[in-house]
């Protein structure tokens, strides 16, 4: 199980979203700081995946993040 990459969270928080950035990093957030940083992120060309059951994973339309 992955965790909120966000330290605010602590790291007893699953993480809800993949975060694939452009530079090849990879970040994972709670659903709140996906919600927070998701359009920051998008603008700098990341793309978001909401992680859905057994590490499946499913894009993240713009108003999908909830």
């Amino acid at each position: 199980m992955d965790y909120c990459d966000d330290r605010a969270c602590g790291i007893a928080v699953a993480a809800k979203v993949i975060v694939c950035l452009p530079s090849g990093g990879v970040l994972t957030y709670c659903q709140h700081h996906a919600n927070e940083y998701q359009a920051k992120l998008e603008d700098g060309g990341a793309v978001l995946f909401q992680i859905a059951g057994d590490a499946e994973t499913v894009p993240v339309e713009d108003e999908d993040v909830d």
